[in-house]
C-alpha cells in the first residue's frame, strides 16, 4: 500500500538544538517537513526530516512483513527479522527469535543496562542464519 501511494521515505526526528546532526542529515539528502511538539522527555519539540529512499520503477517489489518490536531495546533485531522475512517468506517472526538475535548482537558495557545492537553483531547473526552479508558502515572506529 505504501508503494502504491508513493510513500517510500526514511524519516527521523531530531532536536532543533542539535545543529551537528541537522547539518549531517541535510548533507545526506534529508529535508525538514514537520515539527512535533513535546516530543522529548524534557518537553522539547522535535524536527521531523525525511529522505526518499527509492526511485519509482527502479526497485523490485518484495513483500516485507511487519514485525513490531516487543521491547524498548530490540529495534535492530526487529528490523533484521523483517529483512529475513522478506527474503524467506516462510520464516516465522517471533519474539523468541527477536530476543535470540538481540542476545547474539548486543553490546552491554559495564552493566549499564540493556545495550543496543551494533551493526557488526546484527550482520554476524544474519550470517549465522545463512544469509549473505555485506556490512557497510558510515564511520570508522568502535
Amino acid at each position: 500500500a505504501a508503494r502504491d501511494n508513493d510513500r517510500a521515505y526514511m524519516r527521523l526526528e531530531v532536536r532543533p538544538d542539535n545543529r551537528g546532526a541537522i547539518a549531517l542529515y541535510e548533507r545526506n539528502g534529508y529535508r525538514p517537513f514537520a515539527t512535533v511538539r513535546d516530543y522529548y522527555e524534557d518537553h522539547s519539540e522535535a524536527l521531523r526530516f525525511e529522505k526518499r529512499i527509492r526511485n519509482p520503477g527502479h526497485d523490485q517489489r518484495r513483500h516485507v512483513p511487519f514485525y513490531r518490536q516487543t521491547t524498548d531495546f530490540t529495534c535492530g533485531p526487529a528490523c533484521l527479522l523483517m529483512a529475513m522475512g522478506a527474503l524467506q517468506p516462510e520464516r516465522q517472526l517471533t519474539r523468541r527469535e527477536e530476543l535470540r538475535l538481540w542476545r547474539e548482537a548486543t553490546t552491554i558495557y559495564m552493566t549499564a543496562g540493556h545495550g543496543g545492537c551494533r551493526p557488526q553483531g546484527l550482520a554476524l547473526a544474519a550470517w549465522r542464519r545463512g544469509f549473505r552479508v555485506k556490512l557497510v558502515l558510515s564511520a570508522s572506529g568502535p
